[in-house]
C-alpha cells in the first residue's frame, strides 16, 4: 500500500536528520578539544541494560525473582577512562531515576572540579527525562558550580532520540562478553568483572558515594524552571524541557536551546521567576548557604526475593561462600 507523505512530514524527516548529524559534529568538536585543552573536559553517559543476579545456567534460577544489578557508565572522551557506578535493588538506591543517576555524575564532576586548569566539562547523554534530561540533575549540578572553586561552567548535551550510539556501548560489550561466559552468584562478582576489564569501579550508595534525595534538595536551587524574558520588558516565555537539546549551567542561570546552535540558548533566571518579588528574587542567590544534601535512607530488598534466594543456598545450588 502506497503512502503519501505530506509537506510536513518532509519537513520533520528533514529537521530530524539535520539534528542528527549536527549532534554528531558537535560531538566529535567537543572529543577533539577535550585531547587537546586542559580546561576542557567532554564526557558521554550511560546505563547498561539490567543485569540479575544471580545468573546461572541451573534451570531453578530461571523461576526465582533476582537482584536487578545497574551500572551507569561515565567514558571520558578526553583521557579515554571509564568509570562504572554500581548498584543494586537490595541497597539505597532500588531504581534507575534521577536521585540515583545525579548523584553518580555529581559524583564523577566533583572529582574533576579540583584541579585547577578545568573550567568546563560537557556532558552527552540520552534524552531520557527520567534520568538525564530534567530539572533534578540540572540542580544538582547548579549546586556544585556554587560550591566548586575552579569550575565555571557545565553543558548538557543531549543525542537525537534513536541515534544515541557511544563510546559507552563499547564499553557495555565488553562487560555483556566477560559476563556471558560465567556464573554470577554476588553482585560483588559484576564488579570484579569490570575490573577485568579495566574499569573503574564505583558503588553508589556507600558512605563516599551517597545517593542523594535530589528531587528535595532541587527546590533550595532553581526557584525557576522554565520561565524567561525576550527582553527587559517583554513578554514572559517559557521554555521545554522536553524539547532541549543543550542546557548550559552556571551558578544562577541555564541558557536552553531546542537546537545544537548555542546562538540559539535562552536565558533562564534560575533564582526567582521574572515576576516574582524581591524577597523571592533573593532567595537562593550564589552567596547564600545552601542546606546540606539529604542522603536517601536504605530500602533493602523484597523479603519475597530474599526468601526465594536462601532456599537456593539451602539446596546447594548457590556456593557455600555466598551463604551468610
Amino acid at each position: 500500500e502506497n503512502s503519501t507523505k505530506t509537506d510536513a512530514d518532509i519537513e520533520n524527516y528533514t529537521r530530524h536528520r539535520k539534528f542528527i548529524d549536527d549532534s554528531r559534529l558537535l560531538q566529535k568538536k567537543d572529543k577533539a578539544k577535550a585531547q587537546v585543552d586542559p580546561s576542557f573536559e567532554a564526557l558521554v553517559c550511560d546505563m547498561e541494560a539490567v543485569r540479575p543476579c544471580p545468573k546461572s545456567p541451573v534451570s531453578a534460577f530461571f523461576y526465582v525473582t533476582k537482584i536487578s544489578c545497574y551500572n551507569y557508565t561515565v567514558y571520558s572522551l578526553g583521557s579515554h577512562n571509564v568509570t562504572c557506578y554500581t548498584w543494586n535493588s537490595g541497597g539505597r538506591g532500588k531504581q534507575r531515576g534521577a536521585d540515583e543517576i545525579s548523584s553518580a555524575l555529581y559524583h564523577y564532576i566533583l572529582g574533576l572540579s579540583v584541579v585547577p586548569s578545568l573550567k568546563e566539562v560537557v556532558v552527552w547523554s540520552d534524552t531520557c527525562s527520567g534520568q538525564n534530561r530534567n530539572q533534578y540533575l540540572c540542580s544538582l549540578l547548579i549546586r556544585l558550580l556554587r560550591e566548586a572553586k575552579y569550575l565555571k561552567k557545565i553543558t548538557l548535551k543531549y543525542f537525537t532520540p534513536g541515534h544515541n550510539q557511544s563510546e559507552c556501548d563499547n564499553v557495555h560489550s565488553v562487560l555483556e562478553r566477560k559476563i556471558k561466559s560465567v556464573e554470577v552468584y554476588h553482585p560483588n562478582d559484576m564488579k570484579v568483572l569490570m575490573r577485568s576489564a579495566k574499569y573503574n569501579v564505583e558503588s553508589l550508595g556507600e558512605n563516599h558515594c551517597p545517593i542523594y534525595d535530589v528531587k528535595q534538595s532541587s527546590k533550595d536551587i532553581i526557584v525557576n524552571r522554565n520561565k524567561y524574558k525576550l527582553s527587559d520588558h517583554g513578554k514572559v516565555q517559557t521554555v521545554s524541557w522536553m524539547k532541549n537539546k543543550i542546557n548550559i549551567l552556571e551558578k544562577t542561570t541555564m541558557r536552553m536551546s531546542e537546537t545544537y546552535d548555542e546562538s540559539d540558548c535562552v536565558t533562564v533566571n534560575v533564582d526567582a521567576a521574572p515576576t516574582a518579588t524581591a524577597a523571592m528574587a533573593t532567595r537562593q542567590s550564589g552567596k547564600t548557604q545552601l542546606p546540606k544534601l539529604k542522603i536517601k535512607p536504605p530500602r533493602g530488598e523484597n523479603p519475597k526475593t530474599i526468601s526465594k534466594l536462601v532456599q537456593l543456598c539451602h539446596k546447594g545450588q548457590i556456593p557455600n561462600e555466598y551463604v551468610l
